[in-house]
């Protein structure tokens, strides 16, 4: 006799979007009445316009012109850089790294804002720590990193904002397996867009030992992406 799987539709009311996913369990359903977006504040980013003007690898300018660890739009006016670090896709890498490009914002980006089809969006929360992922091919095993004080995000590098106490358990969170469960429900596996983190269940542990290991795998992942020559906090290679 094959074996019959009944569920109450109603259940599913509890899912963000009223998603029809038969799979889930009860467990898994209850689980929605806490959601990500109440610790997790995620945003779009910046639109050049004109990406082969505005966005160059770091080591195509002058090195002495990039600006690091900048904290806000307005620090940047009148200051002597013309570069900043750019979330701009790269690999998927989990905890840390894809640190490849910079963006020309000089000025608050006075040069960027008269092209045609560029856009600030959220420019409040450019050159904040938070935690960005690739919007496109991240939805299989999904991949979190830390975005660090002093980089502008855009829109293929959606980043995520939280206090500094949640910001460890979050991150582990989002790079667990539990997580890709949920974003399974959500995401078709191309893209990842801030709706969908937004919709996925969290409810903090408020536990040190998960706060430590995710704190870990950032410290040995950047310690592994500044090992070699693509990093540019490059000094020499560990075997040396």
């Amino acid at each position: 006799m094959p074996l019959r799987y009944e569920m109450n539709i109603s259940s599913y009311n509890k899912i963000p979007g009223y998603g029809f996913d038969y799979w889930i369990s009860k467990a898994m359903i209850d689980n929605f009445s806490n959601l990500l977006k109440e610790r997790l504040d995620c945003r779009t980013g910046l639109i050049c316009g004109n990406n082969e003007k505005y966005i160059r690898y770091w080591f195509e300018p002058i090195f002495l012109r990039i600006g690091f660890d900048y904290k806000s739009c307005d620090d940047t006016l009148d200051c002597i850089y013309r570069w900043f670090p750019y979330n701009h896709g790269g690999d998927k890498r989990r905890w840390y790294g894809s640190h490849f490009e910079v963006v020309n914002f000089k000025n608050n980006g006075m040069s960027i804002k008269s092209e045609k089809n560029s856009m600030l969006r959220n420019s409040g929360f450019y050159f904040k720590k938070g935690i960005t992922w690739n919007r496109v091919g991240s939805g299989v095993k999904f991949a979190a990193r830390m975005a660090s004080q002093g980089f502008i995000f855009d829109d293929v590098s959606p980043s995520g904002f939280c206090s500094e106490n949640d910001y460890f358990d979050i991150l582990g969170y989002m790079n667990s397996k539990v997580f890709n469960e949920y974003l399974r429900l959500f995401s078709n596996g191309f893209k990842v867009e801030i709706g969908h983190i937004s919709s996925i269940p969290y409810k903090g542990v408020c536990l040190n030992i998960v706060h430590t290991l995710s704190e870990n795998c950032v410290f040995m992942e950047k310690n592994d992406w500044d090992a070699f020559e693509i990093s540019w906090d490059f000094k020499k290679h560990p075997l040396v």
